[in-house]
């Protein structure tokens, strides 16, 4: 499915070619809803300088906005009409942290960032690339406004947070608007009268893990994958590769003791992730590690493992994560190591869609 499945229009000020776009003289302006209420006067204009840039780029919240049926309809882009008025689907009451409100946000990105083809056309995979730089941009800031504000019970945002966004460019010099644009994102979403429940299949599952006695180690993956839907690329790829870490130091142990090896703990953590993967063809059967190669992507997990270790052993970036689907081919990845390593062993991973019920 799309990602941008509703409408995209586009309004010409002037005859502009991208080209003329993309002469250094054109800023993007963004404007989107985020689900809280911001601590932000309206006439509040915060200039950022994001790291390894010399461009300054500026946020600052246009409105903060209860979330009634109608501005509902307008953070999902449906047109709202009057007998929906009386049909609050949130309100404010109890709403500590006003999280029954939507901030509207402006940024100014001072660059061109592209969302036409060729054709001078919409194109969709340009359009989702602006949006992840737009959300860059806003958990940049949100990160330094969560410690100073106290305000740090909100998460960052995804793209899949954005259901409606205007882009328009601008020229940096005269500052007249060149061409304005609304796309309308549905992310699959639907619209209906009535609840929608999980399968029966699916609640057997639910019961069974909320019985299970085994560890607790798969809800590394939940969260792992809850923080790249959070906008948190790099955290959700470093919980994954903790899941990892995790697995790994189970399948020594597990093939240790099958070997009559004690007292490996030690051993094990002073030889690194890379060095077990590297080790993990030596202590499992030839058919057992056959079965992992044929359905992980073992180069992929080492990328991740070098991602996470320079992040954590040196604060380093080495490999910047901009795009959702980059963070969620990571965290994928480790996470189908996972569910086979678990298989191994005649166990049943949370993540496993064999068992999930949707099947």
């Amino acid at each position: 499915m799309k990602y941008y499945e509703g409408k995209i229009t586009v309004q010409n000020y002037k005859e502009v070619t991208l080209d003329s776009l993309n002469n250094g003289n054109c800023k993007t302006v963004f404007r989107f809803f985020v689900p809280y209420h911001l601590l932000l006067d309206p006439d509040q204009i915060y200039e950022i300088k994001m790291p390894a840039t010399q461009n300054v780029h500026l946020l600052q919240a246009i409105s903060r906005i209860a979330n009634t049926a109608e501005i509902t309809h307008k953070l999902y882009g449906i047109e709202f009409e009057d007998r929906f008025r009386k049909e609050a689907l949130f309100t404010q009451a109890g709403d500590r942290f006003g999280h029954g409100g939507l901030t509207r946000i402006q940024i100014t990105y001072n660059r061109h960032q592209n969302i036409f083809d060729k054709e001078n056309q919409p194109n969709e995979k340009s359009i989702e690339k602006a949006v992840e730089k737009c959300c860059e941009i806003f958990n940049y800031f949100l990160d330094r406004y969560a410690a100073v504000t106290k305000h740090r019970q909100l998460n960052k945002i995804s793209r899949f947070d954005i259901h409606t966004i205007e882009i328009d460019y601008f020229d940096k010099i005269s500052n007249e608007k060149l061409i304005s644009t609304q796309v309308t994102a549905m992310h699959g979403a639907t619209l209906m009268g009535v609840m929608v429940s999980a399968p029966p299949k699916v609640n057997d599952r639910l019961r069974e893990l909320l019985l299970s006695p085994e560890s607790n180690l798969d809800s590394i993956a939940v969260n792992a994958i809850r923080s790249v839907f959070s906008g948190d690329y790099l955290n959700g790829i470093v919980q994954a590769v903790t899941q990892l870490e995790a697995f790994l130091y189970m399948v020594f142990n597990e093939e240790f003791k099958i070997k009559g090896i004690n007292n490996s703990e030690g051993k094990l953590k002073s030889l690194g992730l890379a060095n077990l993967l590297d080790m993990l063809p030596l202590v499992l059967a030839n058919e057992k590690y056959q079965e992992i190669e044929a359905n992980c992507d073992i180069k992929k997990i080492r990328r991740a493992v070098t991602i996470r270790n320079d992040f954590i052993h040196k604060a380093e970036n080495n490999e910047p994560i901009s795009s959702f689907e980059q963070a969620e081919e990571f965290v994928d990845a480790i996470t189908v190591f996972c569910i086979y390593i678990s298989r191994l062993y005649g166990n049943k991973h949370m993540m496993d869609e064999a068992y999930s019920g949707w099947n």
